[in-house]
């Protein structure tokens, strides 16, 4: 047998071998794998009695048995052991994993293992397999830092990921041990099957039209579509968790169950989702059990009979419809009786009435004439067999060729991988889909939808996943920030042993005082991710700061006091008007919370930290509805399921509608007068955020539907309650005005009727004499009252006219803002109306009160082309940084700055352009200069994300910078994927005063490289001052048409050889070497813009070009239907007054000079000089210089200023620096005469090479230049 049917033999054994578990059988798999390790299967002799602080050890010293050593050996790369355990208690996917971990920790070390496989079986048969190993610090193994990866394997599930890379993976090394427990294929692979399908079932779905999402048809369409069909997979992968954790059970997704069920007679052949999916989402999960409540999870018709709603039961959710596709109701009820109730929002019906219209969004109707309106087809869900679909028009929808890709239903699909409700951490991951790897598919998917042009597989909305390791450590370095300051003291490696999984004891623990201390502040944070996506940053923390409280306060005792007292503050009003109720519940709520017999006590730390402490949001609301469920999914996992109890023991998931909110961050509202702000209206907003409070807890649709109402009427009472204040305050205004203007008026008359007051002033000029000028004080007096009168007219006649008032403006704003509207997307953002979090005080004012402790976010990637629609809303929103050019990202830092408390933590993960881009000369000021800069790390060419977008992270305090140290880390070529950034920060940053960064360009060095910058500066001067003129090479817009080969130009000009008058030779970036250039025979089409117009007299112009070059006319127009990479010949951005024109250009005629060319992006600077007449090409620049070319040639071209460059340009990815011309023109050259010149420029003979140059023929090509070696 090979080693995965061994494998196969071990967890499905034949008959002969039921009941029994042969532990032995791993000996012959590993023989199988690798030969060369000895197989002793010896008895361990351990002692797991030091385990009893293990929190999920039954039995302390009681918890594993037969113990053995399976195996042992060398590597390459180093020392693995194999040992195997049984366990005394069932093997569940939660059960027992902290103890097996902690033992194999503990095995590490005492065998001086670098990494051990560890099988933890029970006699059913069922086993984690897990890979543990030691990272190392240098050369030097780190007993303290330890990672685990791990497969549970069960009879009960799909195990074919196990399968797949155990059984097929390479076991000769460590390193490619640990590839076979890597979850990333199995993240790439779920994601490209999730993607298949959506594109698949995009094209066979319908929806409603009732909302709309744009006027134009098409448009509207896709939204929709796109949508609801990412709602969709959002409910159905909750709805899988749900079954992991065995809430729903696994009949529902049995096509055999379903047949038995149904009666496919659907006529849009969606039965399945209908009478299935749709009962269970709105009838089911958002309703009570029947145990519960007797009048709930009924059918509709029985409803009405028993008199339990009201009329007809229109669009009343939560009974069951469809019956009439239900052949088997019994079997149908069945089903769903011991689904408990979850609530939080996930699972409300969209459909609602607005006025007396109807809008139909999921459409759960049991209407007749509604069902063509959704279509869902069966075969969506439960095609077994894949079938090849061309996805071309949604892939790559230029392409000539189709894109078959292979799809199968959506149930086939989840159930052949293997699922984990547990969050996998740096330090222990299971190797199966967990929901922050299901985060990752869902932003990948939502990266295709965009929320500029609402259209999906477009383009990107610029948003890509962060990586776990690079979330934890930003979290990491937020929090230690936030907690040194809240201690006021330098406790900071006791604070990072509080933050490490792999230290399980508290560094606090002798301290009481401090370590109340830190749960308070942990109790009081506020914290913000402004473009929270799929909610990778938002759990981050929540993970980061329940393991602090668990370590801090395991009991959770002072965690549930403050709890406690804070609900008693909050109800103390409504107690002392007499209302016990309230604060009844809310003590009720956190006695329920806090009780172990009924939640793990992770539960009540997690609930009460997104109550208070967490927020988003996302201008998708998509994403918002993600990051959700995310939070409902961790929420869940920590309640424990009784049977015997109320809802089987689960407690109604909270709704989290007013702490994730879809909006765009980078829009705020204007502040409102504080004199409107009167008695009446401050308790009308102060009841507003009760009703938001309450919602939170809200947990029927009846009660949050009365919640929502109540809202609705207080914003109506809110706008009439400012209208009168508006009113009164303009009328006492009006009535100011008219005493003023008649005051001014009376003024005026009394001057009429004086003599003209005349000041005479006698000044000497410069030839000794007396000028006199005489001033008319009355007149002076007569014009200022005049402009001030004016001034009172025209806001009198403004307050008179009932214009747009523009405090009823904002407040109309603050009234249409519904957070509980998942199809809607708010156009602006402010924390103090949408979250209750006032704004920071006045800038630099110690203690300040108001905004969020930390800011962190990983901030989208649009290019400022893509935001030209948004850039006047943005200029309107005066924020300092604003420059045309600027990409989206630069607005978030300082929109982040702006939300912060005083000494606040920001921390993001952004492209690192700014840092020395043009564009970015103002963000580098506002850094430097009201900001205190705590690290940055610049990545450099290493790719953080699946894309080539260069970043860095960036950690500021909001603070005055005064003598400020700014820690800063340049990631260098050694770094690697499984490096841990921390440990590489620690050994390789160095340390900058902030004073010293230029806000021209931040540059990084340490003082030897920052003198040897700041000398090549002094002595040089920048080439932009310098008599030379620095241009881009052409841009064609279709290189396809336009650049053609030796071979082309020969047929154009053979059929007519005035042809060859517009075709020049054209050189490429790849073409560039040092000092010289190979030409690749190719030639550029060059008809200026303008040329035709200029030439064609009457003729029309097509017909002009026509009877001018009819052979180029016939070359271009071949390519007319081939669209190429971009817009096509025809459509192209970059063309001048006809498609057959090249863009406007100013600088032809520079072209046929002499000139030192360049590619703009480039490993190493490398410099040539180019002849007269040959043109260049986009991705090069080149220089324009009337004398001192071939001295500033040899000057580029050396080290000194290469050198000088790689300090100042922009990191291209590993594709090396973009040598654009900004950078180009800032290069300091010495000015010298011509005579100190000519050493620099003596000409050397060419020597032989073994590289045959070719040059253009016919261009007269300058000699190559040489230097002396020591300069270059």
């Amino acid at each position: 047998m090979n080693a995965k049917e061994i494998l196969q033999s071990i967890i499905n054994p034949p008959d002969s071998e039921a009941g029994k578990f042969n532990i032995e059988k791993f000996i012959i798999f590993f023989r199988a794998k690798n030969d060369k390790l000895k197989y002793p299967n010896e008895p361990m002799d351990y002692d797991d009695a030091d385990l009893s602080a293990v929190t999920d050890t039954a039995q302390a010293g009681n918890n594993f048995a037969e113990g053995s050593k399976l195996g042992e050996g060398k590597l390459d790369d180093g020392k693995l052991i194999v040992c195997s355990f049984l366990v005394k208690k069932e093997l569940t996917e939660r059960s027992g994993k902290k103890a097996q971990y902690t033992l194999g920790k503990k095995i590490l070390k005492e065998q001086q293992a670098d990494a051990g496989i560890f099988i933890f079986y029970d006699p059913q048969g069922n086993f984690r397999f897990s890979l543990i190993y030691t990272n190392y610090l240098g050369k030097r193994r780190d007993w303290s830092n330890f990672k685990r990866f791990t497969y549970f394997v069960s009879r009960e599930i799909t195990n074919k990921t196990f399968f797949q890379q155990i059984g097929e993976g390479d076991f000769s090394s460590l390193q490619k041990i640990k590839e076979a427990f890597s979850v990333d294929p199995v993240t790439k692979q779920f994601y490209n099957e999730i993607q298949s399908w959506y594109f698949w079932a995009i094209d066979k779905i319908k929806f409603p039209d009732d909302y709309k999402y744009s006027n134009d048809p098409t448009k509207d369409k896709e939204i929709r579509n796109a949508t609801n069909l990412i709602r969709l997979i959002t409910r159905i992968i909750f709805v899988w968790f749900m079954k992991v954790k065995k809430l729903i059970p696994e009949t529902l997704f049995d096509k055999n169950i379903a047949d038995n069920i149904l009666n496919y007679k659907d006529k849009t052949d969606s039965t399945y989702y209908k009478a299935i999916l749709q009962n269970l989402f709105f009838a089911t999960l958002n309703t009570q059990m029947k145990k519960d409540d007797t009048k709930s999870r009924l059918f509709i018709d029985e409803a009405k009979k028993k008199d339990y709603i009201r009329s007809d039961g229109y669009l009343q959710q939560g009974y069951y419809r469809y019956k009439r596709f239900i052949k088997n109701t019994t079997l149908f009820l069945e089903q769903f009786k011991n689904i408990p109730f979850l609530n939080g929002g996930l699972f409300d019906c969209l459909d609602k009435r607005t006025g007396s219209k109807e809008i139909r969004i999921d459409c759960f109707s049991n209407n007749s004439k509604n069902e063509r309106r959704l279509k869902i087809p069966d075969d969506l869900f439960f095609l077994e067999k894949e079938i090849d679909v061309d996805l071309r028009k949604h892939l790559a929808p230029d392409s000539k060729n189709r894109i078959i890709k292979k799809v199968r239903g959506l149930i086939p699909i989840l159930k052949s991988y293997n699922f984990t409700i547990d969050e996998n951490t740096p330090v222990d991951e299971e190797v199966a889909l967990d929901p922050e790897l299901l985060g990752k598919v869902f932003e990948n998917l939502l990266a295709s939808y965009n929320p500029e042009t609402r259209t999906t597989a477009r383009k990107a909305t610029g948003s890509y996943y962060t990586p776990r390791e690079i979330v934890e450590y930003m979290v990491d370095e937020s929090l230690i920030a936030y907690l040194k300051t809240a201690l006021s003291d330098n406790n900071e490696d006791k604070i990072r042993s509080l933050l490490d999984y792999n230290i399980e004891t508290n560094p606090f623990e002798n301290e009481k005082e401090t370590t109340q201390k830190i749960i308070d502040a942990i109790e009081s944070i506020k914290i913000l991710d402004p473009a929270c996506g799929s909610g990778a940053f938002p759990m981050g923390v929540l993970h980061k700061l329940v393991l602090i409280l668990h370590k801090l306060d395991p009991e959770n005792k002072y965690w549930y006091e403050l709890q406690y007292q804070k609900a008693i503050k909050e109800t103390e009003e409504t107690f002392k008007l007499g209302d016990k109720q309230e604060r009844e519940e809310r003590l009720k709520e956190i006695n329920d919370a806090f009780d172990t017999n009924v939640n793990d006590p992770n539960y009540a730390r997690k609930l009460f930290l997104v109550r208070n402490c967490i927020y988003g949001v996302d201008i998708q609301e998509i994403a918002v509805q993600i990051s959700k469920l995310r939070f409902f999914i961790s929420l869940l996992i920590d309640q424990k399921t009784d049977d015997n109890k109320p809802n089987r023991g689960i407690k109604a998931l909270p709704n989290l509608e007013t702490k994730f909110i879809a909006a765009n961050t980078l829009i705020g509202l204007d502040k409102l007068p504080d004199e409107l702000f009167v008695s009446d209206i401050q308790e009308i907003i102060k009841e507003l955020f009760k009703i938001r409070e309450d919602f939170f807890y809200a947990n029927s649709r009846w009660k949050k539907k009365e919640l929502e109402r109540k809202e609705e009427k207080l914003k109506e009472t809110l706008i009439e309650s400012m209208q009168k204040s508006i009113e009164i305050k303009n009328k006492k205004r009006i009535q100011e005005l008219k005493i003023e203007i008649g005051r001014l008026n009376k003024e005026l008359d009394n001057l009429l009727g004086q003599p003209d007051e005349i000041e005479v002033i006698e000044t000497p000029n410069l030839f000794g004499e007396i000028e006199i000028e005489k001033i008319n004080k009355t007149q002076q007096k007569r014009q200022e009252i005049k402009r001030r009168k004016f001034t009172y007219k025209n806001e009198l006649e403004k307050l008179e006219s009932h214009g747009k008032e523009p405090s009823i403006e904002i407040a109309k704003k603050i009234a249409d803002f519904n957070p509980y509207d998942q199809n809607k997307s708010n156009t602006w953002f402010d924390p103090e109306w949408m979250f209750g979090i006032k704004p920071s005080s006045s800038p630099f004012e110690k203690g300040g009160q108001g905004g969020f402790d930390i800011v962190i976010a990983n901030p989208p990637y649009i290019r400022q082309e893509e935001i030209k629609e948004q850039k006047p809303l943005l200029q309107a929103q005066r924020y300092e940084v604003f420059n045309s050019t600027s990409d989206i990202y630069t607005y978030f830092y300082e929109k982040g700055y702006q939300i912060l408390k005083m000494q606040g933590i920001l921390c993001f993960i952004s492209s690192n352009k700014w840092m020395r881009a043009k564009y970015g000369e103002k963000l580098r000021r506002f850094f430097k200069e009201t900001t205190a800069l705590k690290q940055i790390i610049d990545f450099n060419g290493y790719q953080v994300f699946d894309a080539t977008v260069d970043t860095n992270i960036m950690l500021f305090q909001k603070e005055k910078p005064t003598n400020n140290t700014v820690n800063i880390l340049n990631i260098q070529s050694d770094f690697a994927k499984d490096s841990d950034i921390n440990n590489y920060f620690q050994s390789h940053n160095l340390k900058m005063k902030q004073s010293s960064l230029d806000a021209k360009c931040f540059t990084f060095g340490n003082e030897t490289m920052m003198n040897l910058k700041t000398k090549i500066e002094k002595i040089g001067t920048p080439l932009k001052y310098w008599d030379v003129r620095i241009c881009f090479g052409i841009k064609t817009g279709f290189n396809e048409a336009f650049i053609i080969d030796t071979e082309t130009k020969k047929q154009i000009c053979k059929k007519d050889p005035k042809n060859a008058e517009i075709i020049k030779p054209i050189l490429r970036g790849r073409d560039i070497g040092r000092y010289y250039y190979k030409w690749a025979d190719l030639w550029l089409i060059k008809i200026e813009s303008g040329w035709t117009n200029k030439n064609r007299g009457k003729i029309k112009p097509e017909e002009f070009l026509k009877n001018k070059y009819l052979a180029i006319y016939n070359h271009l127009i071949s390519f007319k239907n081939f669209k190429g990479k971009g817009k096509g010949l025809m459509n192209r951005d970059d063309q001048g007054d006809y498609w057959w024109e090249l863009r406007d250009c100013d600088y032809y005629d520079e072209f046929e000079k002499e000139k030192i060319v360049w590619q703009r992006v480039t490993k190493t600077a490398m410099f040539c000089l180019v002849g007269a007449g040959v043109y260049i090409h986009d991705s090069m620049a080149f220089m324009i210089s009337e004398s001192n070319t071939r001295y500033l040639l040899t000057l580029l071209n050396s080290k000194v200023v290469n050198y000088y460059f790689e300090s100042i340009g922009h990191q291209y990815g590993n594709t090396g620096f973009l040598c654009s011309n900004q950078y180009v023109e800032q290069l300091p050259i010495p000015k010298i005469s011509e005579s100190d010149q000519k050493p620099f420029i003596v000409l050397l003979k060419i020597k032989k090479t073994k590289v045959t140059i070719k040059v253009v023929p016919h261009i007269k090509t300058p000699p190559i230049v040489g230097v002396p070696a020591f300069f270059l």
